[in-house]
């Protein structure tokens, strides 16, 4: 019995002291949750902080580029009428106007002269064709016109009579 003592006392006394740990682990463990509730609660607090500063900075941000395109949109059509109002556009636009006019007028002008040279060329095709015309009438060509029929072909008799 004495070494059945010896262990029960032995195993007991571990017992205890296993109890005691487990005891102590399990009030560490909750003294470590409660810690890190409240430092997840500081951390979540700061979190949502700074979302909120982000918020707002990126809010502001937003409007600054907003306004600042609206500048650069009107500087840019300041720029844009400025050019459009300058010399040189008003210069060339001058000068396609200018070039515009000249090329209709010289279309103008050689349409005119084309109609006139073709007119002046049916005239004389006309007088040409008057002269033809005049100068056969005053000079007929000689038998001309072929026998139209049988009756006006000519005969041996009639042969030997115009030969002779």
């Amino acid at each position: 019995m004495g070494i059945s003592n010896f262990f029960k006392g032995l195993f007991g006394k571990t017992k205890e002291e296993a109890t005691e740990l487990v005891e102590k682990a399990s009030d560490l463990a909750r003294e470590a949750k409660e810690e890190l509730k409240e430092a997840t609660a500081d951390l979540r607090k700061e979190a949502t902080e700074n979302f909120q500063k982000a918020k707002e900075y990126s809010a502001e941000a937003l409007h600054e580029a907003a306004e600042f395109g609206k500048e650069a949109m009107a500087e840019a059509k300041e720029k844009f009428n400025e050019f459009k109002e300058s010399e040189l556009v008003t210069n060339t636009k001058e000068s396609l106007e200018h070039g515009w006019d000249s090329a209709k007028d010289a279309a103008t002008n050689l349409t005119h002269q084309v109609t006139e040279a073709g007119k002046e060329a049916l005239e004389r095709a006309k007088d040409l064709v008057d002269d033809i015309r005049s100068s056969k009438e005053e000079n007929p060509p000689e038998n001309t016109n072929p026998p139209s029929n049988n009756n006006d072909k000519p005969t041996e008799a009639n042969a030997t009579n115009a030969q002779v």
